[in-house]
């Protein structure tokens, strides 16, 4: 390469916590991703998602492995408590597949939902829901969300498999809950995956100097107390 070794930068990059991306369309996802969340990064790599389809699930799922996100099992407290309020048909598991119950009886959506964003296992939230402007179900969807993600600390995100214009009510309300709406299955899961890759190295960094600033307090400590020592240790010998 004329600007230099590809393996390289790919080091430095991962040094600095540095997200790289292969095209345009991941750079804008990335970039709505990680500005919508407004600070608010995962405290952990598990990802819990919920959707109404359960054909989408499993190709999210399969590619999820493609870009390192993590669909954490449910514990099985959850597992218990999501079977109470999901009919008996649904598989109870992570990616949620809530079915329509959840399309037709916004209440079953929101309990599971709520009961997902409660395991401790996931520390980001994601819903996958196809955006077809003006459906009332999606924004009706999406107000439930805005609802449920004030209540918790953990980030959510809002994406859609297909890439089409975006109208403006259904971006406000999810505002209200300060919830990024992403475009295209995998350039949603690619920036969620950076965004779990930077938030451990935000960690890490974090941790890092926690061990240096206790390592000057114990030496600042330490060098109070010699002349002390010292001087006791003098008058002793005198």
């Amino acid at each position: 390469s004329l600007a230099g070794s590809d393996s390289v930068q790919d080091a430095l990059f991962k040094q600095k916590g540095v997200s790289r991306v292969s095209d345009l369309d991941d750079l804008l996802e990335a970039g709505e991703l990680f500005s919508g969340l407004h600070g608010r990064y995962p405290r952990g790599s598990g990802v819990g998602l919920i959707t109404l389809s359960g054909g989408e699930t499993a190709l999210t799922y399969d590619l999820a492995s493609e870009y390192g996100v993590d669909f954490p099992d449910l514990s099985d407290q959850t597992k218990n408590q999501l079977k109470e309020v999901l009919p008996t048909f649904a598989m109870v598991g992570n990616p949620l597949d809530v079915t329509g119950v959840g399309a037709v009886h916004r209440p079953t959506y929101k309990k599971a939902l709520q009961l997902l964003s409660e395991e401790g296992k996931i520390h980001l939230i994601a819903i996958m829901q196809n955006v077809r402007p003006g459906q009332k179900l999606t924004l009706d969807i999406a107000q439930t969300v805005a609802d449920v993600a004030k209540e918790n600390q953990k980030p959510f995100v809002f994406y859609t498999n297909l890439s089409r214009g975006i109208n403006d009510p259904l971006l406000e309300k999810l505002k209200k809950g300060n919830i990024p709406l992403l475009q295209g299955t995998r350039e949603s899961l690619n920036a969620i995956s950076s965004l779990i890759t930077y938030s451990r190295f935000l960690r890490q960094r974090q941790s890092k100097q926690d061990s240096v600033n206790d390592f000057r307090i114990a030496f600042d400590n330490l060098s109070d107390r010699l002349p002390a020592e010292k001087a006791t240790l003098g008058e002793s010998h005198s």
